[in-house]
């Protein structure tokens, strides 16, 4: 179990689990249906399956550059967190070292 949570912990994995999910919603056949309903109404160009398919990877890829970024600005948070806590402890270290000589 713990295994499990560790795998889960890694960004690697949830940025793999959260892009299967996004692709899986954009990707659903009523999401395709309603994009080419909203292009006849608000352009009135009827949709090609190519031109619906171009339209969902460009959404799909903007999403997932701001999830990633999101996704790792937490991870880069969390490391200068643990940095400054070694850097903290390397200073008291060196305190202690100055003062007993």
């Amino acid at each position: 179990m713990m295994y499990i949570e560790n795998l889960l912990g890694t960004k690697h994995v949830q940025i793999a689990l959260i892009s299967s999910l996004l692709f899986s919603i954009l990707a659903s056949p009523s999401v395709f249906g309603f994009m080419r309903s909203l292009l006849k109404k608000m352009i009135n160009i009827k949709a090609s399956d190519t031109l619906l398919l171009l339209i969902h990877a460009i959404v799909f890829g903007i999403l997932m550059v701001f999830i990633t970024k999101i996704l790792l600005a937490s991870r880069t948070i969390e490391g200068q967190e643990e940095v400054e806590d070694v850097e903290e402890d390397v200073e008291e270290d060196v305190e202690v070292e100055v003062d007993e000589q």
